[in-house]
């Protein structure tokens, strides 16, 4: 085999395999792009689905606390009730708002261009994003106004 048929093969093996490799980190990229992305939406996801059983276990805790710190024949009157009735309220609509920010999905399909699935993921986590914002404010807004209830029925 003289050398010249040698560097042929040679050069020939050395352009096959860098395509290969190239076609290998492309493919691993491709994945690990999917996988982050997978994860940036699924992230959002999980919190919402947490705070929605939290949201929805916090209302029988709060009753039952609320029951235990006031006497059982109490007469509160309308107004008094209203104010026992709003943090399980609250808590109600925090859990619509989460379970909306669990459920909620872009409408339409996704093209297969990078720039459009780019878009289209940002525009579900801002959204989310949102209903996360919103549901946190009732949770913080229902545990504060059933902390107060509870200390003030207590005293």
């Amino acid at each position: 085999m003289d050398s010249s048929s040698y560097q042929e093969e040679n050069s020939l093996f050395e352009c096959a395999s860098e395509q290969s490799v190239a076609t290998y980190y492309k493919s691993l990229y491709t994945a690990v792009g999917q996988k982050i992305l997978l994860d940036r939406l699924n992230t959002g996801r999980d919190f919402c689905k947490l705070m929605l059983i939290l949201s929805l276990g916090a209302i029988p805790v709060y009753l039952l606390l609320f029951i235990m710190a006031i006497p059982y024949d109490s007469d509160a009157g309308k107004t008094a009730g209203m104010m026992i009735l709003s943090p399980a309220l609250l808590f109600l609509i925090t859990a619509i708002v989460f379970a909306a920010g669990f459920l909620w999905v872009t409408a339409g399909p996704i093209s297969d261009s990078v720039n459009e699935i780019e878009r289209a993921s940002r525009k579900i986590i801002l959204r989310r994003n949102q209903f996360i914002a919103l549901g946190s404010l009732c949770f913080l807004s229902a545990s504060i106004v059933g902390m107060v209830g509870i200390v003030k029925a207590h005293l």
